[in-house]
């Protein structure tokens, strides 16, 4: 009877340790997903607005010398077009991989809102 009672203190024990092992496990893992996702989405939103920055350089470059009645040099010109469209490309990347981490209505207001922005220029 005493070693009924050892077997049966034994396997609840065992039977506790295992269940909370497996809670635990599965919460922890479902964390480590919920942020690593969220990761992934702050990565590519960084790399959005970096690229949109680009953009802007540009912008605020050519209205700065439209203001001030200057011509546009021919060596800024260049560099700014080249960076430009290397910003156009991230933006697009960026779009197209962020569809499968960002929720729809965050894709669609980055198709909707910053795409055309990729147009400009065309």
């Amino acid at each position: 009877m005493e070693n009924l009672f050892i077997f049966l203190s034994f396997l609840s024990a065992l039977t506790i340790a295992l269940l909370s092992a497996y809670v635990g496990h599965t919460l922890g893992l479902r964390g480590f997903k919920k942020e690593k996702w969220w990761s992934k989405r702050f990565e590519n939103y960084v790399n959005i607005f970096n690229a949109i920055n680009t953009l802007f350089e540009e912008f605020d470059y050519y209205i700065e010398r439209e203001i001030k009645g200057l011509g546009i040099e021919e060596s800024q010109q260049k560099y700014f077009q080249d960076r430009s469209r290397e910003a156009k490309k991230e933006i697009e990347k960026q779009w197209r991989i962020g569809s499968f981490v960002h929720t729809a209505e965050a894709c669609e207001a980055i198709s909707n809102g910053i795409i055309p922005l990729t147009q400009v220029g065309r």
